[in-house]
């Protein structure tokens, strides 16, 4: 693990370093940033989650506010709830 030094600018930005490019990220990638409990940051590809139960199924469908699972969307269409 390479451990690069950046400092915070006046906007509160950090820059990353440009070996993130050897993951695929682009400036359109979206990243979500956890702070821990230790005060320690991690940083990493957005992976969508079901809106209904929190699920990170292969393939997600996209609907208006988010994405849900196929499951909790077969469970809808029987019970005969509208999303």
């Amino acid at each position: 693990m390479n451990t690069v030094t950046r400092k915070i600018d006046d906007l509160n930005r950090v820059v990353l370093p440009s070996q993130v490019k050897s993951f695929g990220w682009t400036e359109k990638t979206p990243l979500d940033i956890t702070v821990l409990e230790d005060d320690s940051v991690m940083i990493r590809a957005h992976n969508p989650l079901c809106k209904l139960c929190g699920g990170a199924d292969v393939e997600l469908i996209k609907i208006e506010n988010g994405s849900i699972c196929n499951n909790c969307l077969q469970i809808a269409l029987e019970s005969k709830n509208i999303l």
